[in-house]
């Protein structure tokens, strides 16, 4: 499909992929970056790359992605809802929201089918309320809001919300607990922990590791320890002494933050390709397992996945 776009003298100067994203709300600043990189985007009548500045007069030519038939939403798992909020389980290989409209059904679609005000909840309609993201691979609990305020409060609420995750290293540590550094030190409490669970409560010391990442690589796809970087800090204990599973509680909520700090203790996460040894269609073994966004909401634990349990 095939939209023309006029250039308003309030928009001059815009890069045209951000022009695009604010006059075609169904249109994300990520996808308007795809279409120009792919060349579906043209400035009276030429091809021209994202950055391209837009002029008033302008004619700007969009091709958008044609729509497929909709197919039924996955199967996804319902952990808990109430009037504000949907939790889903999540499972390993599921995208959270779609990045194009033509990619197949998501999570998101998941949560628009349990209740359709899903949809009108967050500025991205295609989004439907997704207060955060899952890699493609990691599975575990994710929240929806069901309206617009329950978004917004939801974004705000995010930043101090619990979250505690399961991790499979490639191979148990060689010794535990870590040697102390500047960005590595012991923390002695135990994690919290969800009540009623079947795995155990770790009884090794934990480890406190507030190294900082920056992305890096082509397009920024990798992260890395970088001192300039943003702070990031996390919570680790082996579930069992000696095993490779690790529960890991997120005190802040960097990109890959968990996997960098994994591998930097020299314990890349089973499956990890860019971090550790595996080959890239491998999938990594993290589970999102126990999430509570504030006090006054649950806390909801998706099941433990079976690699957690050896």
């Amino acid at each position: 499909m095939q939209k023309t776009l006029s250039v308003m003298p309030a928009d001059e100067g815009l890069r045209i992929d951000a022009f695009v994203a604010r006059a075609l709300p169904e249109v994300s600043r990520r996808l308007a970056k795809s279409l120009a990189r792919e060349g579906h985007i043209r400035c009276d009548g030429r091809v021209v790359p994202g950055a391209h500045p837009v002029h008033a007069g302008d004619a700007v030519e969009v091709q958008l992605p044609t729509e497929r038939a909709e197919a039924e939403p996955p199967a996804a798992r319902v952990l808990h809802q109430n009037e504000r909020f949907v939790y889903l389980h999540k499972p390993a290989g599921l995208h959270t929201v779609r990045l194009r409209p033509d990619d197949p059904p998501t999570l998101a679609d998941v949560a628009r089918s349990v209740d359709p005000a899903c949809a009108d909840a967050s500025p991205d309609p295609r989004e439907c309320g997704a207060l955060h993201r899952l890699d493609v691979s990691t599975s575990g609990v994710v929240a929806f809001a069901r309206s617009a305020p329950a978004w917004r409060d939801g974004r705000v609420a995010l930043a101090g919300a619990w979250k505690l995750y399961l991790a499979r290293a490639e191979q148990p540590a060689k010794a535990w607990p870590p040697t102390p550094s500047g960005h590595v030190r012991r923390h002695a409490d135990p994690p919290r922990w969800p009540a009623g669970t079947l795995l155990p409560l770790p009884t090794e010391e934990g480890t406190r590791v507030t190294w900082p990442l920056a992305s890096s690589g082509p397009r920024g796809r990798r992260v890395e320890v970088d001192e300039g970087g943003s702070p990031a800090a996390s919570r680790i204990w082996p579930l069992r002494a000696g095993g490779p599973v690790f529960a890991v509680e997120l005190l802040t909520g960097r990109r890959h933050q968990i996997r960098v700090h994994m591998a930097s203790l020299g314990m890349p996460l089973a499956g990890d390709p860019l971090y550790g040894s595996a080959p890239g269609d491998a999938q990594v073994l993290l589970h999102a397992w126990a999430f509570q966004l504030e006090p006054a909401e649950p806390l909801v634990v998706a099941p433990a996945p079976v690699w957690s349990q050896s």
